[in-house]
């Protein structure tokens, strides 16, 4: 029986988030608006990766890193705590933005 390498969760995480990261900024370039909010995301990314070390390495208390995408910038919530909203990054769903449906 071959034994696996245990997996540094955390890192691995951490790493995942670097590449979404790394990725996005590719894609964000040519928009200022969201190439802003990509870099502000990533540096409270790089912010809480060192705090959970910090908490890990002075407590003793693993707090698993973890992301929230969204694929669109269209909503109708208005949830308390939204990122998108606080950065003006998500539009209300309008009728403008609804499909038209022919009838038969």
């Amino acid at each position: 029986m071959e034994s696996q390498s245990a997996i540094d969760l955390a890192e691995y995480m951490n790493g995942s988030i670097r590449n979404i990261m790394a990725t996005a900024y590719k894609n964000v370039l040519s928009n200022p608006r969201e190439a802003k909010f990509a870099f502000k995301m990533q540096r409270l990314f790089e912010k809480s990766e060192k705090r959970r070390k910090k908490m890990a390495e002075s407590e003793g208390l693993d707090v698993p890193p973890f992301l929230i995408s969204s694929i669109s910038t269209t909503c109708n919530l208005h949830c308390k705590g939204c990122y998108a909203r606080s950065n003006g990054i998500a539009e209300d769903i309008s009728e403008y933005h609804l499909p038209v449906v022919p009838r038969r």
